[in-house]
């Protein structure tokens, strides 16, 4: 773990130690107790980009958790680096393998069979649920201490709207989730 200070480090970047101290308070840059570690992989990719000229629009360290960083050429990796390429290279190999086995074997499910059986299913569902708000109005308006038959049909319809709704977003990650 190499630690410098902030005034190397803005020497390093090319830019004032205040701008350092202002990005340390954005989040941008990551100190590890009174020094900045230039092993980090944010602080390197920030350093990177400072000598580019590209540190305008930064987003905060906390943030870019999610975000993939570049990935560095097979030369600059290290030993225990290459060896997890390695292995995710194996992994994705079997995995390839094995789909292709299954496939031969007849064990995988043609997509567009999985697509017709979800969409009967589908449709079985929206006349299961089609009824609810026939049953459960009254008994909602009931415990409302309604008998009004206005209100049964309008508890009704806003039931049915509802249960449209979900009905309509469960279709769509169905669709989403097969193709």
């Amino acid at each position: 773990m190499d630690k410098i200070t902030q005034s190397e480090f803005a020497r390093r970047a090319g830019m004032s130690r205040q701008a350092v101290s202002n990005a340390i308070k954005r989040g941008t840059i990551k100190k590890s107790g009174l020094k900045i570690d230039i092993d980090d992989p944010m602080n390197r990719l920030y350093l990177a980009e400072s000598r580019a000229g590209r540190t305008q629009k930064h987003t905060p360290h906390a943030q870019l958790t999610d975000k993939k960083l570049p990935i560095p050429g097979e030369d600059d990796l290290t030993v225990q680096d290459q060896l997890t390429l390695n292995q995710m290279k194996t992994i994705e190999d079997i995995r390839q393998k094995r789909v292709k086995t299954d496939k031969d074997r007849g064990v995988l499910i043609p997509r567009e069979t999985v697509k017709k059986l979800f969409s009967r299913l589908y449709q079985i569902d929206v006349n299961q649920w089609r009824t609810l708000g026939m049953n459960v109005a009254p008994e909602v308006a009931a415990v409302i201490g309604s008998d009004k038959s206005g209100d049964i049909l309008k508890i009704n319809e806003i039931i049915e709207d509802e249960v449209f709704k979900i009905l309509k977003q469960v279709k769509k990650e169905i669709k989403e989730y097969v193709e």
